[in-house]
């Protein structure tokens, strides 16, 4: 799934308006080639992807919504204005992958996947914040004001702890990996939180935040 995030998050800040354009446009035509191909190995049964969704029963359209919602980032411009049209968006771009990860682990519960939608939300609205720094182009185009800041925060919050409720009924073999995700990203919040919610420091993780966050995670689970 990294192949075509990646196409597009590629940096672009040397190119003019009319250059950006012309590049997320071979961008997007590369998207719907590289899904078209997945599609026919998807049914052919050819490749180690293909044997991936089949051996673990994913739905392809999972696959297929990940990509559309990468062919969306292609529109640069393109704003979300509303909370339904967002949480479409993260559906594909974040949310099938949990999904996905529920059906590797053969976690068949399906009341997971209501904790699993919002944990992946919550991930994703966390990048989000911890990028928004990064992207000095929409901060010359778009005033990000402070309570939209707050509103992100405590919404993905309140998704972290919503998936909290939900959590006791992952197999206890997939745990410990689930976990150590959410506290990488739940410390994005906190540093948020700590830099008193200032948009222009970084929310990063560094290498000595991220062995901390380990050790107390292999401290819980006896590892």
């Amino acid at each position: 799934m990294r192949i075509p995030d990646n196409l597009v998050d590629q940096n672009i800040s040397h190119l003019n308006e009319k250059e950006r354009r012309a590049h997320y446009l071979n961008i997007s035509i590369q998207l719907r080639s590289m899904l078209d191909k997945r599609k026919h190995e998807y049914h052919a049964w050819t490749s180690n992807y293909s044997r991936l969704f089949l051996d673990n029963n994913i739905p392809i359209e999972y696959s297929i919504s990940f990509y559309e919602a990468m062919i969306q980032d292609c529109d640069y411009k393109r704003e979300y204005d509303t909370i339904e049209k967002l949480e479409q968006y993260m559906y594909g771009s974040a949310v099938v992958v949990g999904f996905m990860m529920n059906c590797i682990l053969w976690v068949r519960d399906l009341r997971v996947y209501e904790y699993a939608k919002a944990l992946w939300e919550a991930m994703q609205l966390t990048n989000f914040l911890r990028d928004i720094k990064e992207d000095k182009e929409l901060l010359e185009r778009v005033y990000v004001q402070d309570y939209q800041i707050m509103d992100y925060y405590h919404r993905a919050r309140n998704l972290y702890r919503k998936a909290e409720l939900w959590y006791h009924y992952l197999p206890e073999y997939a745990r410990p990996a689930i976990s150590l995700a959410w506290a990488l990203y739940e410390w994005i919040l906190d540093k948020l939180e700590k830099n008193n919610f200032n948009i222009k420091k970084s929310a990063r993780t560094t290498l000595f935040d991220k062995l901390k966050i380990i050790r107390r995670w292999k401290m819980i689970y006896n590892l």
